[in-house]
């Protein structure tokens, strides 16, 4: 089953050589700019139409070996030709496919020859002078008896000054002291708060939100901020039903 592939490959790569030289000899046969036409493979199809009562059978034959060629290869040809070369000794590339194979298969772990590296060393004996005797100090082996009760902590002696922080830690309210709210802003107030935060309604309903730049006689320029970015927009006086100031207001207990 092996060989069926390669020999289809084969006898498709046959007859289709045969159908491009049989129209390649019918082309000189008639003229030699026509055969030169059919030596090249694109532009030999130019040549088709005049010499196509003769060659038709040919034109068949190597258009079913290509296709024949072209089936083979695309079921695994290619794997097959690399080792039938591997094994007669060819120097033919591996395909893609088994490269791909190759280069994830792990490398095989090598371990270090520790114990023929320990054996392969040698011992030498060196001659040294006797040591002095030395009186050794004695060792007392009175043991001491551990309590296994947990140990507790010291207190913390109360100084004046953590007295003092945990009376005004317990001093803060319980909510914030201030809050952010939008106030009425009267439109000839506008030019006065320049770098504020407003909101905007417009006579016709739309609200818009952004920093004051610039304020005219007749306009005002507002900073708006956006999902790409920041964007400046110009909005006429006499377009606006509305302006709101973004300001601090403080909680009442």
């Amino acid at each position: 089953m092996e060989y069926v592939l390669l020999g289809a490959l084969l006898v498709g790569v046959l007859l289709f050589l045969a159908g491009w030289l049989a129209v390649v000899i019918k082309g000189f046969q008639r003229h030699a700019v026509t055969g030169v036409f059919a030596l090249i493979p694109v532009l030999n199809v130019v040549t088709l139409p005049s010499l196509w009562h003769r060659v038709s059978g040919w034109v068949m034959v190597g258009f079913v070996g290509f296709l024949l060629a072209i089936g083979a290869w695309l079921g695994g040809a290619p794997t097959q030709l690399q080792q039938q070369a591997q094994r007669f000794g060819l120097g033919i590339s591996a395909p893609p496919a088994a490269v791909a194979v190759a280069a994830n298969t792990p490398a095989p772990s090598v371990k270090p020859a520790t114990a023929t590296a320990s054996s392969a060393l040698t011992t030498t004996a060196l001659s040294l002078p006797p040591a002095q005797p030395q009186t050794a100090a004695p060792v007392n082996n009175t043991t001491v008896p551990v309590q296994s009760t947990p140990s507790t902590a010291a207190p913390v002696a109360q100084t004046p000054e953590t007295t003092s922080s945990a009376i005004q830690a317990q001093a803060l309210p319980s909510k914030a002291l201030y809050h952010m709210v939008f106030e009425a802003l009267p439109l000839d107030k506008v030019g006065d708060n320049t770098g504020s935060y407003l909101r905007i309604v417009q006579k016709d309903g739309k609200r818009r939100e952004g920093k004051l730049q610039n304020v005219t006689n007749t306009e005002i320029t507002v900073e708006e901020r956006e999902e790409g970015g920041v964007r400046s927009q110009t909005f006429k006086l006499n377009e606006l039903r509305e302006v709101f100031i973004l300001r601090n207001q403080q909680n009442q207990e």
